[in-house]
C-alpha cells in the first residue's frame, strides 16, 4: 500500500485534501466516501411534524341549509389555527345564497383572507366555486360544492309513469276480451244476418272502445294536473313559512354591534347605523331601507346589551333629534363576543351617556380704543366695588368750596 501524499495549502480545508493513489479496498477510502458532512441536513432546515406540509389541505364541504363558520373560537363549526392569534374566533363564514344560487364566503376577521391567491379585507363577500383554494393566514383549505338534495319532482315523475302504465293496461284489456254476440243472434240462423251488418257492428264496437280509452286518458290527465297543482301549492306554502321563520330566527345583533364598535363615535342614531350596515354589506343594500330600520329598532329594544340615550330639542332643520344607542359589553351574555369587542373597540364613556346641550354666547363688543379696553368682570359684587371706588375718586378730585 502506498502512502497518502497531501498538500498543506492555506486555503485548503482538511475535507478537500488532494488524494493520490488510494486503493479502492482500503478502509480509509470506505470511511471517506460512505458519509460526508455536507450530506447532513442542517438543524435550521429541520421542521417539526406538527407543521403542515405544502400539499396538506383541509377539505371543507358546503351546506345548503346551515352556515359553516371557520375560526379559532368555540362558536365556529370548524376550528382552525388554535395557536395563531392572528386568526379571529369567527374568521370566515361560508353559506349558500338562494337568490344567486351560489356559495359565498364572507370575511369576518380583521386580518382578512385569500381566495384563489387574491387577498380580501374584512366584510368582503366572495363567490366560491368547486375546488376553490382558501388561505387563512397559513391554514390552507379546499372548498367542495356538495351534491344537490333530491327533490320531490323525481318521485312525482315515477308516480306519473306508474299511472300511465296502468292506463295502458286498461286500454289493452278491452282489446283482449272477446266480444260476445247477443242471445238473439245465437238462436237465429246464419242466412238471416248479412255480411254488411256484421261489419257495421264491428266498427261501432271499435268506436266505443276508443271512446272509453279517450275518457280514461282524460281522467288520468286531469288527475295528474290536480296532483301537480296541489304539490306546487304545498311547496309554495312551505317556502313562505321557511322564509318567514328564517327572517324571524336570524339575529342581526352582531351586525349592529360591528357598526357601533368599529365606528369613530361610540353612540349612533338608528339612521346612521342603517346606512353603515348597508355600506359595509352590499347584499343588505338590495333590501329596502324601511325594512332595515324596523329590524334595527326591534333588536335595539329587545336585546339588553344595547343602551339608549334620550335626546330633547330640535336640529337646525326643525326636526326632533334622534335618540342615540350604544353597545354595553358588560351585559352581553356571549362570552367570546364580550372578550373580543372589549379588546378591539372602545366603550361609551359615562359622560356621554347623557344628552348635553351647548349654547353659543355672543361675545361683548369692543370699544373704539381696543388697547385700552378692559372687559367687564363676571361677578356683580366686583362691579359694585369698582363703581364705589370710582365715585370716591371723583369726590376727592373735585375742588373744595371756601367760605369768604
Amino acid at each position: 500500500m502506498e502512502a497518502i501524499s497531501t498538500t498543506n495549502e492555506p486555503w485548503c480545508s482538511p475535507q478537500h485534501k488532494s488524494i493520490r493513489n488510494i486503493l479502492p479496498d482500503s478502509p480509509e477510502d470506505i470511511e471517506r466516501f460512505a458519509m460526508h458532512s455536507d450530506d447532513l441536513q442542517p438543524t435550521s432546515d429541520l421542521h417539526s411534524s406538527t407543521i403542515q406540509g405544502p400539499n396538506s389541505r383541509l377539505v371543507v364541504v358546503g351546506s345548503y341549509e346551515k352556515r359553516v363558520i371557520l375560526g379559532r373560537g368555540g362558536a365556529s363549526t370548524i376550528k382552525i389555527g388554535r395557536r395563531n392569534r392572528q386568526i379571529s374566533r369567527t374568521h370566515v363564514a361560508i353559506e349558500f345564497n338562494t337568490e344567486s344560487q351560489h356559495f359565498q364566503l364572507t370575511v369576518l376577521g380583521l386580518n382578512g383572507a385569500n381566495v384563489d391567491h387574491v387577498g380580501y379585507n374584512q366584510n368582503a363577500i366572495i363567490i366560491l366555486e368547486d375546488h376553490s383554494f382558501i388561505d387563512i393566514l397559513g391554514d390552507h383549505i379546499e372548498f367542495r360544492i356538495p351534491p344537490r338534495p333530491m327533490e320531490e319532482k323525481v318521485i312525482g315523475k315515477e308516480s306519473l309513469q306508474d299511472q300511465e302504465l296502468k292506463s295502458d293496461e286498461l286500454c289493452e284489456k278491452p282489446d283482449d276480451t272477446p266480444i260476445k254476440p247477443p242471445k238473439e243472434e245465437e238462436s237465429a240462423s246464419v242466412d238471416i244476418i248479412p255480411l254488411e251488418d256484421t261489419s257495421i257492428v264491428k266498427v261501432t264496437k271499435e268506436e266505443q272502445v276508443e271512446e272509453t280509452m279517450n275518457e280514461d286518458r282524460e281522467q288520468i290527465d286531469t288527475f295528474e294536473k290536480e296532483m301537480k297543482d296541489e304539490n306546487n301549492e304545498e311547496k309554495s306554502k312551505e317556502q313562505k313559512e321557511n322564509d318567514s321563520s328564517e327572517a324571524e330566527e336570524q339575529d342581526y345583533s352582531e351586525v349592529i354591534i360591528d357598526a357601533l364598535v368599529f365606528s369613530r363615535t361610540s353612540s349612533m342614531p338608528i339612521s346612521d347605523i342603517c346606512s353603515r350596515i348597508m355600506k359595509s354589506n352590499p347584499v343588505y343594500a338590495e333590501q329596502p331601507r324601511e325594512l332595515w330600520t324596523e329590524r334595527i329598532k326591534k333588536v335595539l329594544k329587545e336585546k339588553p346589551f344595547f343602551g339608549e340615550i334620550q335626546r330633547k330639542g330640535k336640529t337646525a332643520d326643525g326636526s326632533p333629534k334622534e335618540n342615540l344607542y350604544y353597545y354595553n359589553s358588560e351585559l352581553d351574555p356571549v362570552e367570546w363576543r364580550k372578550a373580543t369587542y372589549t379588546q378591539v373597540g372602545r366603550s361609551a364613556r359615562k359622560c356621554t351617556l347623557k344628552d348635553k346641550q351647548y349654547f353659543w354666547k355672543i361675545p361683548p363688543k369692543l370699544g373704539r380704543h381696543r388697547s385700552s379696553y378692559i372687559p367687564p368682570p363676571a361677578n356683580p359684587s366686583e362691579i359694585k366695588s369698582k363703581r364705589s371706588r370710582q365715585f370716591e375718586q371723583n369726590e376727592n378730585n373735585e375742588p373744595k368750596k371756601t367760605k369768604l
